[in-house]
């Protein structure tokens, strides 16, 4: 169904009204990426499953969805099309929101209907549970998919994407054990990776304080 003055699906999260009690009493909420899977996660015992209304969640469903939980999982299919609806979300919920984010992305492009028909319930909700990634991880293998690190420039382009993922990271625990991991994967010194993180860290702040002053700014001249 098309957006219509009646259906303004940047607000609506499917079956959130009915999730609500589940998502507070678990403090996590699963996302899912369309209908029909919520449906047959419902079916499968998972009461604190939801949709967005398109393919990326919307600053109006988080601010809902807030007000519930700060901690999403995304379970998004695991074709091309699921991998990058996750992209996205994870790119807006990292660098726009508070949220503990995690991934459950499900195996050999199967969606969760194929999943729990070929597997069953208990599998199914075994795989929520314990099949989960960090956001940096899935970040970590998807930003790897099309590049030969075998070539000195297409490892400079990763390391490069991963570093700057890392400033939307807010656990020092977290950034060093992922710049521990690319210092022993691409033989470079963590102390190296330490500094041109603390740069691009740097540059980064620099550019928020800026885009702050000058909302600030804008504000006092309406």
């Amino acid at each position: 169904t098309p957006e219509t003055p009646l259906l303004n699906k940047r607000q609506i999260i499917y079956k959130f009204d009915k999730a609500k009690a589940a998502v507070r009493r678990e403090n996590e909420v699963v996302c899912f990426e369309g209908y029909m899977d919520v449906i047959s996660a419902w079916q499968a015992g998972v009461k604190n499953a939801v949709a967005s209304m398109g393919t990326s969640l919307t600053e109006d469903q988080i601010k809902r969805i807030d007000q519930f939980t700060d901690h999403i999982v995304l379970a998004f299919d695991g074709d091309d099309a699921g991998l990058e609806a996750i992209k996205r979300s994870i790119d807006f919920l990292a660098e726009k929101t508070h949220f503990n984010i995690e991934i459950a992305t499900f195996p050999n492009g199967l969606d969760p209907d194929d999943y729990i028909q070929k597997h069953g319930q208990k599998a199914f909700n075994e795989f929520l549970s314990h099949g989960r990634d960090t956001h940096m991880s899935f970040l970590m293998h998807f930003h790897r998919r099309d590049k030969n690190l075998s070539n000195e420039a297409e490892q400079i382009t990763y390391i490069e994407e991963i570093l700057n993922k890392l400033i939307h990271v807010d656990s020092l625990i977290e950034r060093e054990i992922y710049l521990s991991q690319l210092s022993e994967e691409f033989n470079l010194s963590l102390d190296t990776l330490k500094t041109q993180f603390e740069v691009l860290l740097d540059v980064a702040q620099t550019k928020q304080i800026n885009e702050m002053k000058q909302q600030q700014i804008m504000r006092r001249n309406e």
